[in-house]
């Protein structure tokens, strides 16, 4: 599969997954979101649903691989 997003995986409060309740395969996260059309960032709270329990658990694991590295890039850090 292929996921297109136009945000940062990083932030202390920002894009932790929280399993959805009402669906088996899906996750709930919050991001700074920069889709709009002249790109202003926007708080939003995205769900994102799989077919299937491997893509789902893959998913999980990169997301959370991206944001570790992320958070401990310099230009994220926040003074």
């Amino acid at each position: 599969f292929k996921l297109r997003a136009f945000f940062y995986i990083f932030g202390e409060n920002l894009c932790n997954l929280t399993k959805m309740e009402s669906s088996k395969n899906a996750y709930l996260f919050s991001c700074i979101d920069y889709s709009s059309d002249d790109n202003s960032p926007v708080l939003r709270r995205f769900g994102i649903r799989f077919n299937n329990e491997d893509d789902f658990k893959k998913f999980k694991e990169i997301f959370e691989e991206s944001k570790k590295h992320n958070d401990s890039l310099e230009c994220f850090k926040v003074a």
